[in-house]
C-alpha cells in the first residue's frame, strides 16, 4: 500500500536584538495504527503587549493537549481530523491567555498558525500574521501563501518622514472575540510546507524563500538554517521561527 510520510525540521531563534524569545513552536509526527499524523504550529507573542512568551507558550501547550486527544481518537479507529475540537481548543487558548493576563494585571496576546496532517488530509488553523506556505510541483513549481495576515497598514508622518507599519487586527488572548481562519485540503507527494513567524518574511521576499526551499535538496535542517541566517543578515530585529515539512510517499510492505 502506498502511504505518505512527513519529514520535518524547525528552528526558533531569539534574533540579533531581543533578549527574550517570545515565539513558541511545536512539530511532531506519529504513526498510530494505519495512520500517519503530524502537528506543526508557530505562535508569536505580540509585540507592544506584555509577556508575549507566556502567551505563546500557553497557546502551544493547549494545542499539544488537543494533539494528544487526537492521537487517542486515531488509536480508537477514527480516521478524520476533529476540526470542531480544534476550534474549541483555540477558543480555550484565548480564554487561558485572557485569564493569565487578568491574573497578572497585563494585556497580552499571541499569533497562532498551525497545520494538522492525517494521511492525505491537512487542516490549517490561523490567527494573526504568522504564516503557512506551500511549495508544490505539478508541471511547474507553485509557491503559495495559504494563510491571510490579520493585519492592516498604518501610516505615520513624523518630522516629514512617512513610515508604513503593519498592525495586527486579531490575535489569541487580547479580547473575547477574534477571527479564526480554518481550511481543509488534500496534500500530495512532493509537497513542502513552511510555517513561520513574521521574523522570517519581513526582510525576505517570497521568491527568496521559495528559492531556499527549492534548492535545499530536501535538507530541511539546512533550509531552516539558511532562512534564519538570511533574516539575520538582513538585520531583522524580531524573533525568528520556522518549520519546514516535506511530504513523500513509500510502499508499505
Amino acid at each position: 500500500m502506498n502511504r505518505l510520510k512527513y519529514d520535518v525540521y524547525g528552528i526558533s531563534d531569539v534574533g540579533i536584538k531581543k533578549e527574550i524569545n517570545e515565539d513558541s513552536f511545536v512539530y511532531k509526527v506519529a504513526d498510530v495504527n494505519d495512520n500517519t499524523a503530524a502537528l506543526f504550529a508557530v505562535a508569536d507573542g505580540v509585540g507592544g503587549l506584555s509577556e508575549g512568551d507566556r502567551a505563546s507558550q500557553t497557546c502551544i501547550k493547549r494545542i499539544n493537549l488537543w494533539w494528544e486527544s487526537e492521537l487517542s481518537r486515531y488509536a480508537a479507529g477514527n480516521t478524520d481530523i476533529d476540526t470542531d475540537s480544534l476550534k474549541e481548543a483555540i477558543i480555550d487558548s484565548n480564554e487561558r491567555v485572557l485569564k493569565m493576563s487578568y491574573d497578572r494585571g497585563i494585556r497580552s496576546g499571541t499569533t497562532l498558525t498551525m497545520l494538522a496532517l492525517l494521511n492525505k488530509t491537512a487542516v490549517i488553523a490561523h490567527v494573526g500574521d504568522s504564516r503557512c506556505y506551500r511549495l508544490r510541483k505539478n508541471i511547474l513549481w507553485h509557491f503559495n501563501k495559504l494563510t491571510t495576515d490579520h493585519s492592516c497598514e498604518k501610516t505615520k508622518f513624523v518630522d516629514g518622514v512617512t513610515t508604513v507599519k503593519n498592525v495586527l487586527t486579531d490575535c489569541v488572548g487580547f479580547r473575547q472575540e477574534f477571527r479564526l481562519d480554518m481550511m481543509t485540503f488534500d496534500i500530495s507527494d512532493g509537497d513542502y510546507y513552511m510555517l513561520c513567524s513574521d521574523g522570517i518574511y519581513k526582510t525576505q521576499s517570497d521568491s527568496v524563500i521559495e528559492d531556499r526551499i527549492r534548492h535545499g535538496k530536501g535538507d530541511l535542517k539546512k533550509i531552516c538554517e539558511d532562512l534564519v541566517t538570511g533574516a539575520k543578515k538582513n538585520n531583522e530585529t524580531d524573533n525568528i521561527s520556522v518549520i519546514v515539512a516535506a511530504v513523500s510517499s513509500y510502499n508499505e510492505a
